[in-house]
């Protein structure tokens, strides 16, 4: 089985370091100032259903949805 393609959305910070949150279970993966390293966190992540089921969680489904619009509004897509 082939594993699925996951998106990423960078979020960039005025200190020069970015954020990449994983567009299917909503964590943020890593932060960091180097995008070579924070692609090669990416390369390592997935997410299962128990990541989607804490981020639900954790989140809440108002917080999910608010952290969806800060991901459209502010996010470089990689």
């Amino acid at each position: 089985m082939i594993p699925e393609r996951l998106s990423y959305a960078w979020l960039n910070h005025r200190d020069g370091t970015y954020d990449s949150i994983c567009e299917r279970c909503l964590r943020t993966i890593v932060l960091h100032r180097k995008p070579i390293e924070v692609r090669l966190v990416e390369t390592f992540h997935h997410c299962g259903e128990e990541d989607l089921r804490q981020t639900l969680r954790e989140l809440g489904p108002g917080l999910i949805e608010k952290q969806l619009a800060a991901i459209l509004e502010g996010a470089v897509r990689q």
